[in-house]
């Protein structure tokens, strides 16, 4: 941004240009730690994309999903009305 480095040091190059002061930025919790700042995660987000390292959804999710709504809904509608008020008050 101030002509120190020559333009030709960021060709064919991904540059991520941040604030680095203390007290600018926005630091987000993630699973990974606490007080991640933002570009980490932009950083990490273009290295996934770059690598074809994507969140995929497992084939299997879908069936697994709808049978554990199926067993859940069977057992609201049947089981809960067979058990005693004060057991049957413990579920939702």
């Amino acid at each position: 941004m101030s002509n120190k480095v020559p333009p030709a040091t960021f060709k064919n190059k991904i540059v991520i240009i941040v604030q680095s002061a203390v007290g600018l930025g926005t630091l987000l919790t993630t699973p990974i730690g606490v007080n991640v700042p933002s570009w980490g995660i932009i950083a990490n987000v273009v290295d996934n994309i770059l690598n074809q390292d994507h969140i995929v959804r497992p084939e299997w999710a879908f069936p697994l999903e709808a049978g554990v709504i199926i067993l859940f809904g069977v057992f609201l509608a049947v089981g809960i009305p067979l058990l005693k008020a004060r057991i049957s008050a413990m579920f939702p």
